[in-house]
């Protein structure tokens, strides 16, 4: 089975060819001309993908060194200042609970249980 198709496709590789040969209108030269070309404009893209890859990698260094260099030191001065703020604000959320419960105590005593009816 393995053979069969191997031999399968070379036939039809060759026949394939010989087919484009015969029938195309390009001569040997103009042909040779046209894959030179597709060649030399193929290297050159491929020249100009390597030197993007590289200053993709490039810029992608500078990154990584702004975000350490810039970005963790930022994140620790936030995370001082929400503690600080933590702090300050501390005594003055728990007066305002407190306040809240007297509050609360007041409204109660104001106000008959209407269990008790």
């Amino acid at each position: 089975m393995k053979h069969s198709f191997r031999k399968g496709l070379m036939t039809g590789a060759i026949a394939g060819t010989a087919y484009i040969l015969l029938t195309t209108k390009k001569t040997g030269l103009q042909r040779q001309h046209h894959l030179r070309q597709y060649f030399d404009d193929l290297t050159t893209s491929t020249q100009h993908l390597t030197q993007s890859v590289q200053r993709f990698k490039k810029a992608l260094g500078h990154l990584q060194h702004e975000v350490k260099t810039t970005a963790a030191p930022t994140i620790a001065a936030l995370q001082q200042d929400i503690e600080d703020y933590q702090f300050q604000m501390q005594p003055r959320v728990e007066q305002l609970t407190d306040d809240a419960t007297k509050l609360q105590d007041k409204l109660n005593t104001l106000q008959p249980d209407d269990s008790q009816n």
